[in-house]
């Protein structure tokens, strides 16, 4: 590490003449860094000066070495070096340090720079989130020498940080906890992320990862169910209706689907390849063919390439129905109907043709009582930048009674002019088909949007005179408009100002004000609004008002709010008039009620049940066990059960191997079990605490023995530093040799091991053999294990005054 110097120079003289010159500028050190600083002194005296220098430094800091005495003759200098430290911890910004010598004092300026460091550590307490709920501890630190002003989010919607955020001097801590509930998935592990942000682009990122396991079953898991929902209205526009789709029956591969309200209801039956319908249907199956709303029966089928279709039933008194036949191909299609109605006979053809960017189609009908015909034709072309339509409609006199002809041509062009810059036109060109001798009308209508911002206007024109005009404005803050008609000009403004915007809740204010001209009166008409919109948690709240636009207008109050309560969608709204004769207030309310009927078992799913006991045969209650992404727990009689597994192998084994320390499972956990549709998969375990193994090791060491020269034996080495091992298929095992020869393993699960002795380096051990090499371990017994260690000798011939060495 370099350590920064500064040059102080100190010129000192008399009394009266002493003179301190201090360095110019700031000098920049990092903290936990040496700063050295050189300074010269001068006597420019007539007389010799001594003394020694005083360092005053800023608390914390501290001189790694103390000034020494300085004696200086009348007219020289010296120069000392002094480092001094900043300590680790030391916030950003300005100190000083100065020196004193003959009392003058120097001060020079250091400044520590900023450093900006936020370290995030998780705390992995609990790392098993039951039923989707999950909850993730984490700890915030902020390592810099600088106050942050962070903020907390998560990377998954469902989750939601408890503390948004917060300010952290130089050192302080925080815990900050990230909790909610993930939805449904079939995989069991997921990964919970606390992001946080700080000034001048910190950011830092930290996951953990929680096991979701469910205790529950959805039923629509375990049975095959109608879903969908039924909904009441009360003074509401909104019908009460019931819709339900599903399955009814495993030996019915397709899908059923009902709808009902007070004046209609329809059923019907698709799959593959076969449709069936009963109830209020309709007949029309072709793009021009007259939807005929009839209370009969109706069928279609599929096959490969092509399709058919017909229905029959009553409208009114008159019988309705309809016959049609397709044809569809790679690049086009084909369709032919004919149908019957009180409007009379149609006869309907379409045609569709595609090739890389262009689509064309034709449909045509014709009334077969008078052969008066209805022609539709369209032409789309589109790419990554361009899109262009061009539509026609022609249907002439006495087609199904109609009094006049009818023509309308609709053409479009939307074109993308640059990265974010999209622009549209778009006319319409018709003739009036009810009002005889009716003047065409034309509109056309332009946009260019750019960013979220996008510029609309439109002109209509009925026989060649302008209806209306007009221009507007739109952006995510405010929104402005201007319309003209020959009768008024009027115009509209609004605002979205977002007041707070927080996880749990959001609050926005929405002022506007509308202005209208009276042309023919010359009147002016204003009213103006404020209305608030909240989010929250679980649904949304808005509250209006609206001043009258004229003296004697009423003054508009609207309310209204959604909710989710346990799965019900509830609505409610108000609307009130007052200030203008009596009061008219109207209420309405909707509840949407979700429905989920179980029809039958679902024919892909089975069953995992069995029981688990203690090794005396006692059932072993409150074991947690898990099967993919379930979990169970074994009751007072130590059964288990997974009501329902999808079919196929899955691996049954303990949430936590703690929970069973010291025993061993018959069968082995974790195991693999075969899940069959509709079938019952039985598992029994047995805990074990294993065979224990006893043994005693003897040290065949050698004695010295006379020859013609002299054997030199080592001391044998120490049992202690002896170990035995087990080594199996399944698993292995090491005991420590004891000073008497004795070890002792246990939890041994049975099964074929072999025996090896681990020796240190120089025990004189490093080719010893064992009388045992292979082990055989029944099931919970007691094992006796003699171990006979006999070291590798060799015969050898020693000369006269030889030695040998044996190691």
């Amino acid at each position: 590490m370099r350590a920064a110097v500064l040059t102080l120079s100190l010129l000192l003289s008399s009394a009266a003449g002493i003179q301190v010159v201090t360095p110019s500028g700031e000098q920049a050190i990092r903290a936990g860094q040496p700063l050295t600083l050189v300074f010269q002194l001068h006597n420019d005296t007539q007389t010799e000066w001594s003394g020694t220098p005083e360092l005053q430094l800023p608390p914390g800091w501290r001189a790694l070495f103390p000034p020494e005495a300085v004696q200086l003759q009348p007219g020289s200098d010296t120069t000392l070096l002094l480092p001094v430290e900043a300590p680790g911890s030391a916030a950003a910004g300005p100190y000083a340090v100065s020196v004193i010598a003959s009392g003058i004092q120097a001060t020079a300026a250091v400044r520590i720079p900023p450093r900006r460091n936020v370290t995030i550590r998780p705390e992995d307490e609990d790392t098993l989130g039951l039923d989707g709920k999950v909850t993730a501890t984490f700890v915030v630190r902020n390592d810099g020498n600088v106050p942050e002003v962070l903020r907390f989010s998560a990377d998954a919607p469902a989750l939601q940080v408890g503390t948004p955020g917060a300010t952290l001097a130089p050192g302080e801590q925080m815990r900050v906890t990230v909790a909610g509930t993930f939805p449904y998935s079939s995989s069991p592990a997921r990964r919970v992320t606390l992001k946080v942000q700080g000034q001048d682009g910190l950011s830092k990122t930290v996951s953990v990862n929680r096991l979701l396991l469910r205790t529950g079953v959805p039923l629509e898991e375990r049975s095959l169910t109608l879903k969908g929902q039924i909904t009441f209205g009360v003074q509401s526009k909104t019908p009460s209706d019931l819709n339900l789709s599903g399955r009814l029956s495993a030996d019915l591969p397709g899908t059923f689907r009902f709808s009902g309200s007070k004046s209609s209801w329809a059923a019907d039956y698709q799959d593959q390849r076969v449709t069936f319908g009963v109830g209020y249907l309709s007949t029309g199956t072709l793009p021009l063919h007259p939807g005929t709303r009839v209370i009969g029966v109706s069928a279609a089928l599929k096959g490969i390439s092509w399709w058919s279709s017909a229905s029959a039933g009553l409208q009114g008194k008159t019988f309705a129905g309809n016959v049609a036949l397709g044809w569809s191909g790679a690049r086009s299609s084909v369709a032919l109907g004919l149908g019957t109605s009180e409007a009379g006979q149609t006869v309907a053809a379409d045609v569709v043709g595609h090739a890389d960017h262009l689509r064309a189609q034709v449909s045509g009908v014709v009334d077969l009582t008078s052969l008066a015909p209805k022609v539709q034709a369209r032409l789309d072309y589109a790419n990554r930048q361009t899109a262009v339509s061009l539509g026609a409609q022609y249907r002439a006199t006495d087609f199904t009674s109609q009094p006049t002809a009818d023509l309308r041509i609709i053409a479009s062009v939307r074109a993308q002019l640059a990265t974010g810059v999209t622009a549209s036109l778009s006319g319409d060109y018709q003739v009036d088909p009810v009002t005889p001798g009716a003047a065409a009308a034309f509109t056309v209508a332009g946009r260019l949007a750019y960013r979220g911002n996008s510029w609309d206007t439109y002109l209509r024109m009925t026989g060649g005179q302008t209806t209306g005009t007009g221009l507007s404005f739109t952006s995510s803050r405010w929104r402005s408009s201007l319309a003209w008609t020959p009768a008024a000009l009027t115009y509209q403004g609004s605002a979205t100002i977002p007041v707070t915007s927080r996880p749990a809740v959001s609050l926005r204010l929405q002022p506007t004000i509308t202005t209208t001209l009276d042309l023919r009166t010359s009147q002016l008409f204003t009213s103006a609004g404020l209305q608030a919109n909240c989010d929250f948690q679980g649904g949304t709240a808005s509250v209006g008002l609206t001043s009258p636009a004229s003296q004697d207008g009423p003054w508009i109050v609207v309310g209204s709010t959604t909710m989710k309560v346990h799965e019900v969608d509830l609505k409610f709204s108000v609307l009130s008039a007052v200030g203008a004769g009596k009061p008219q207030t109207h209420l309405s309310a909707v509840m949407s009620v979700p429905l989920n009927i179980a029809t039958a078992p679902r024919p892909d799913v089975g069953r995992i049940v069995g029981r688990i006991r203690y090794p005396d045969g006692r059932p072993f209650a409150g074991l947690r066990l898990q099967a993919g992404n379930l979990m169970a727990v074994s009751d007072a009689a130590g059964h288990f059960e997974f009501p329902a597994v999808h079919e196929g192998d899955v691996v049954l084994t303990l949430v936590n191997q703690d929970d069973a320390a010291g025993f061993h499972a018959r069968p082995a956990l974790p195991l693999k079990v075969a899940v069959r549709g509709e079938q019952v998969s039985n598992v029994d375990v047995q805990f074990s605490p294993g065979a224990t193994v006893q043994g005693q090791l003897n040290l065949h060491w050698p004695a010295p023995e006379q020859s013609t020269g002299t054997l030199i034996v080592p001391a044998p080495p120490d049992m202690s530093e002896l170990t035995v091992r087990l080594t199996g298929l399944e698993a292995s095992y090491e005991s420590r040799v004891n000073a008497d020869g004795t070890f002792l393993l246990r939890n041994v699960v049975s099964g074929t091991y072999d025996v090896t002795l681990l020796t240190p380096e120089g025990t004189g051990l490093g080719t010893a053999s064992l009388t045992n090499r292979v082990m055989v371990v029944p099931e919970d017994q007691l094992m006796l294990l003699p171990l006979e260690v006999i070291p590798t000798t060799q015969d050898v011939q020693i000369e006269d005054a030889g030695e040998l060495n044996l190691k």
